[in-house]
């Protein structure tokens, strides 16, 4: 079957291909998605807008509906925590485990020793602090950091959400490791204060400033300081 669609200004012949059902392999936490050439994001954008065919390389082909409609979502949100290398993220370990049951598929070896943390959880445990913190925590900001901690050990992300003022940045400070790479990305006008506060509370910690015409990486550093702008700029470098 052939039809004509609209290209810019022109009408041009394209055919109709054979629905294509998505091959799916797991592998770990690798997931690949072969459509024959057709980009998995791209019939997922489809199949949401409610449309009925996806361009294809040698035509277009038919959305597999009902196999979207049962695993189309989930998908989606697999898709969005896959790297570049088509690895999924820890916190959506869960999320592919159950794609893979329901494909048949053996479930992930890391979820194991995620199911052992959710039967077994008994609490999130006290971080022992480092001993260049010039700082005495109060009890809400000492629960923030056990609990930045936590998500540190068990590889998830989080947000540390509280009105301003009341110690954020202290509490980020304070669950940095020496001798361990962090980055922080702040708006330009905190960036100044980020600087500050890490000398005084963090003193061990080594901190490059990373921001101006002249920027450079210090490879000692333990941790570097850059605003939203100069990330979008150098996000290959950092």
């Amino acid at each position: 079957p052939s039809g004509w669609t609209l290209q810019g200004h022109h009408w041009k012949r394209f055919r109709s291909i054979e629905t294509r059902s998505p091959q799916v392999r797991i592998e770990g936490r690798q997931l690949d998605i072969d459509l024959g050439g057709i980009d998995p994001r791209r019939m997922i954008d489809a199949w949401m807008a409610g449309e009925d065919m996806v361009p294809a390389d040698d035509g277009w082909s038919p959305l597999p509906v009902d196999w979207l409609d049962q695993h189309g979502h989930l998908l989606a949100d697999l898709l969005e925590a896959r790297d570049e290398r088509g690895e999924v993220a820890r916190h959506a370990l869960l999320d592919l485990a159950r794609l893979a049951e329901a494909l048949d598929h053996p479930a992930p070896p890391d979820l194991e020793s995620l199911r052992t943390l959710l039967s077994d959880f008994d609490g999130i445990r006290s971080v022992e602090l480092p001993e260049d913190l010039n700082a005495e925590l109060r009890d809400y900001q000492s629960q923030g950091v056990d609990w930045l901690g936590f998500l540190r050990e068990q590889q998830f992300g989080g947000i540390l959400a509280d009105d301003m003022g009341l110690g954020k940045t202290i509490q980020a400070l304070t669950v940095l490791k020496k001798g361990e790479k962090s980055l922080v990305v702040a708006p330009t006008s905190v960036l100044h204060n980020w600087l500050v506060e890490s000398g005084r509370f963090r003193p061990g910690i080594k901190t490059c400033r990373y921001h101006g015409p002249h920027r450079k990486l210090d490879p000692e550093a333990d941790l570097v300081v850059t605003t939203y702008g100069v990330l979008r700029m150098d996000i290959e470098k950092l």
